[in-house]
């Protein structure tokens, strides 16, 4: 039962307070009336607006002596304007005793009184007379409701007149204005979602867009973060401006983070991130995304989900990659790997290392990474043939990757294969495989001597082939069966021309497309580390197999040169626009109206190693990128004029992390 003990007044507080007879807001008024006329008698309502005290003092002993009679937040709603009304006048009584001026205070005043709900807490308050009671603040947003409804009143009396929605619309956006200051937003967002639709009738794109970005501000201030932010998105088709989508999608993506929708949070803001262009994105936003992506791990990793977690871990990294920050990149990354670490699962911290390796474009990085992913499968009691090549491949003391370069062979059974070769090929053999994506080759080498014994060898060295897993068993045993052989029905001798140095395994990704083109042509495929011996191997085909009419011509590139193997500066393996221009005329080994087809990055750029060499071959068609990138999709499209014509897609390493595909660079 309410008493003392909850700040209500006692029988004293009752009788000071009914000597200063305030008047109350109208707001106030009302809720009185309503709370008078369902619990005293039908003609309180009425007496209310003359006696606002006595009527008050009789809803609190009705609290007092049958609170059951009362619901529960009726008394609630009588208690605190009781409070309200008495602490104030109280409050004033006692400042104006020591001689001071009514200044403003702050109470403690709750929700649901009267018309409109308010949010709860402090609100400001003077102590002069009732009529401030609760401050000018209360009595603007009074003032505030009521021009509210007004506005409202006018504009549906002006519709109800005939006249145009257009010419009313302005007074209703008075009304919403007024609404939103009242605090009364659950009217306001009717009155907004109104407006709204009214506008897309129109198709006044414009003011749809602002009253969603209003309504969404509305729904924000109720904390509706999740509503706040789906209201954005049935607009966003009709965002044509790109710098306003940008805005848009940041809005989203920061309410649906307060809402704990964190996958949609990540996802716009990666969409705005992306507006400044892909190659050069929004880095603050990159950095938000993958900051959501990481409380997503946290969560997984909380819930016991390892797999789920590693994988938002390694979003992040991604995005941390974009940002150009290796810091946070490698950071992210050794959280991923951790995950399955801490559950002993080294197996797959390693290989979460060993894979986001292959997505670096900085050698230190990379070898941080494999030997982070060797300390972990080196706590495995029987690792794999698999697991000893990665191993092999991150280890720098020679005796070490010898060791686990030979366990990786006669795991394989292969050990015997190699032992055939001279101490130089064997270790050029090692250093080719203990590339990226090298342990395909391995085990390809193993298959092809169980169906052609000795056919690795022959390959080797008439064709310089080593990277067999580049171009699948079919076609290597085809080129074995047919080596030296032109081919009896006659079809056009295409070259494919391919490095030995590989450094992000790029070229086992572009040599998946050759087998489709053996429909059409002879192909013929050859590996060099040099220039050199690109040349002699070159010839070699032409004399045997025939003029070359299409040449696959591979490397690692800028737009000036074409890499053979894998050094950074100038070497046997550099091939320069300037020596395919300068040195000698190769013309005679292709047939009169060749294509060459450039699988190298930039290769293409204006004014780079395709166009000069093109102006030397002036009878060839010539194919490139003039950006990063990698055959995506070939086609044939049949030959022209004697001349084999290609429909070629280029697919940009920027876009290729899934690939493994990065610009190298200075290569």
């Amino acid at each position: 039962m309410p008493g003392k003990e909850s700040g209500l007044p006692t029988e004293s507080d009752w009788t000071r307070l009914k000597s200063v007879r305030p008047e109350l807001s109208s707001e106030h008024m009302d809720a009185l009336a309503e709370l008078s006329a369902a619990y005293l008698r039908p003609e309180a309502a009425e007496l209310t607006l003359d006696s606002p005290i006595t009527t008050l003092e009789s809803l609190y002993l009705l609290i007092k002596q049958q609170p059951k009679k009362i619901s529960k937040k009726d008394s609630k709603r009588v208690e605190k304007l009781v409070k309200a009304v008495i602490q104030t006048q109280i409050l004033q009584k006692t400042r104006q005793q020591a001689g001071h001026e009514p200044e403003s205070v702050r109470i403690n005043f709750g929700s649901n009184m009267g018309a409109g709900k308010r949010n709860d807490g402090a609100i400001i308050a003077s102590t002069g007379d009732i009529n401030h009671a609760i401050t000018g603040n209360e009595i603007t947003k009074s003032e505030y409701l009521e021009k509210a409804e007004t506005y409202k009143l006018e504009g549906i009396s002006e519709l109800k007149a005939g006249s145009s929605a257009s010419a009313v619309l302005p007074i209703f956006v008075k009304a919403e204005e007024f609404y939103e200051k009242a605090g009364a937003l659950e009217k306001a967002i009717a009155m907004y979602v109104r407006l709204g639709t009214h506008a897309k009738v129109q198709a006044n794109a414009d003011q749809e867009l602002d009253y969603c970005d209003r309504l969404a501000g509305c729904y924000a201030k109720l904390g509706d973060y999740l509503r706040a932010a789906e209201a954005y998105e049935p607009v966003l088709l009709r965002l044509n401006d790109g710098e306003h989508k940008k805005q848009f999608y940041v809005k989203i993506a920061e309410n649906y983070e307060k809402a704990q929708v964190l996958e949609r949070a990540t996802r716009y803001y990666m969409l705005a991130a992306d507006l400044t262009g892909e190659l050069s994105p929004d880095n603050a936003l990159l950095l938000k995304a993958a900051d959501c992506h990481e409380k997503l791990g946290a969560h997984e990793e909380k819930s016991g989900n390892r797999d789920g977690a590693s994988k938002h871990y390694l979003d992040a990294a991604f995005l941390a990659q974009r940002q150009n920050n290796a810091d946070a990149q490698e950071h992210y990354i050794m959280m991923a790997a951790e995950v399955h670490a801490k559950n002993n699962d080294f197996e797959s911290a390693g290989n979460v290392c060993f894979a986001e390796a292959n997505f670096s474009s900085s050698s230190s990085q990379i070898q941080r990474l494999h030997a982070l992913a060797s300390s972990y499968y080196e706590k495995l009691e029987q690792p794999s043939a698999e697991i000893c090549w990665r191993c092999a491949i991150s280890k720098q003391h020679e005796s070490v990757k010898e060791k686990y370069y030979r366990a990786c062979l006669n795991l394989l059974n292969i050990s015997s294969v190699l032992d055939q070769f001279t101490p130089a090929q064997r270790k050029d053999l090692r250093d080719t495989l203990l590339q990226p994506r090298g342990f395909k080759s391995l085990t390809m080498i193993a298959e092809l001597e169980k169906q052609r014994p000795g056919a690795f060898k022959t390959l080797y060295d008439v064709q310089g082939i080593r990277h067999l897993g580049r171009y699948g068993l079919s076609t290597i045993i085809s080129q074995y069966d047919r080596l030296g052989i032109p081919d009896p029905a006659g079809k056009p001798v295409m070259l494919v021309l391919f490095p030995w140095g590989d450094w992000n395994g790029s070229f086992y990704h572009s040599g998946r497309h050759i087998h489709e083109m053996e429909k059409y042509f002879d192909v013929r495929i050859v590996e060099a580390k040099t220039r050199y011996e690109a040349a002699r191997r070159l010839i070699n085909i032409s004399n045997t197999c025939g003029k070359i009419s299409t040449l696959l011509l591979g490397g690692h590139g800028t737009q000036m040169s074409v890499r053979l193997d894998n050094a950074h500066s100038d070497s046997a393996g550099k091939i320069i626009a300037d020596q395919l221009v300068s040195g000698g005329d190769l013309s005679r080994y292709f047939i009169a109206h060749p294509s060459v087809i450039f699988v190298s990055c930039s290769a293409g750029a204006e004014g780079g190693i395709m166009y000069k060499t093109s102006f030397k071959y002036k009878n060839a068609t010539f194919y490139a990128s003039a950006v990063p990138s990698t055959i995506d999709e070939m086609n044939f499209v049949g030959l022209v004029d004697a001349t084999p014509l290609f429909d070629i897609a280029w697919r940009q390493a920027a876009a290729g992390r899934e690939l493994g595909l990065h610009a190298h660079p200075g290569t």
